[in-house]
């Protein structure tokens, strides 16, 4: 039996002290955890602060936890890469440039076939479509078409992009919303190189996002960046 820590630990110690013994070998991969009562008291701490740490660590993939059957630890755990995924016009001014949005065109349709296979839009979905140019001081940096679901939004024909890029609005009305982020690369064709100054033909980076709210999909967003963008996190 390990002595016991009397020291208030916070559940970031207490995963980190997990983490440390699984580095050092002292708690095999494919081994149980002590019980959350064991390292509750191991620790000098609540069980539910051990039980947040444990949840932590589920999710990052270093441990399973099962009901009744305690937490396991895995034996090829999963790194996940997670992304700051904060508006354009965050990220360039993060970058220490000057941000600028310029919208190009905007128009009520019918959803088209293929979006409604690709996002899931509904059989009578209606859409306002848009384009816009983002800028980095004063250089393309991103082109982007949105497509906003209008029977998901009351009144948003008459909302005004001009100088409210799709994102940051639908960011401030559901900050909350989830979705699916799919990150390829696109060839340049006519329409991207008269904007991202690209050679046709050319790669570049795409990123295609499905946002959803209760189950429904309320926008789809393309987006293209321009050739040597970089899209990085930390492991």
């Amino acid at each position: 039996m390990d002595k016991v820590v009397r020291a208030k630990s916070s559940f970031r110690d207490i995963k980190q002290q997990i983490v440390n013994r699984i580095n050092s070998r002292d708690w095999v991969p494919g081994n149980l955890l002590p019980s959350e009562i064991e390292l509750a008291e191991r620790y000098g701490c609540a069980r539910a602060t051990v039980s947040r740490a444990l949840n932590e660590l589920a999710e990052e993939g270093v441990v399973s936890r099962k009901r009744r059957a305690g937490t396991r630890i895995n034996t090829t755990p999963v790194r996940q890469i997670r992304f700051d995924l904060g508006t354009t016009k965050h990220e360039v001014l993060k970058s220490g440039a000057i941000y600028r949005y310029a919208p190009i065109k905007s128009h009520q349709q019918t959803t088209p076939d293929w979006l409604r296979v690709r996002a899931g839009f509904g059989s009578a979905d209606e859409v306002l479509y848009l384009q816009s140019m983002h800028y980095s001081d004063n250089s393309p940096f991103m082109f982007e078409e949105c497509w906003l679901n209008m029977t998901q939004f009351d009144g948003v024909e008459s909302v005004d992009f001009s100088t409210n890029a799709p994102e940051e609005w639908l960011s401030n009305l559901m900050p909350l919303a989830k979705g699916h982020i799919c990150i390829s690369a696109r060839l340049v064709d006519e329409l991207l190189s008269s904007f991202l100054l690209a050679e046709v033909g050319s790669a570049i980076l795409g990123r295609d996002c499905t946002v959803k709210n209760n189950g429904r999909t309320v926008a789809f967003g393309r987006r293209a960046y321009r050739q040597g963008y970089c899209m990085g996190t930390s492991l």
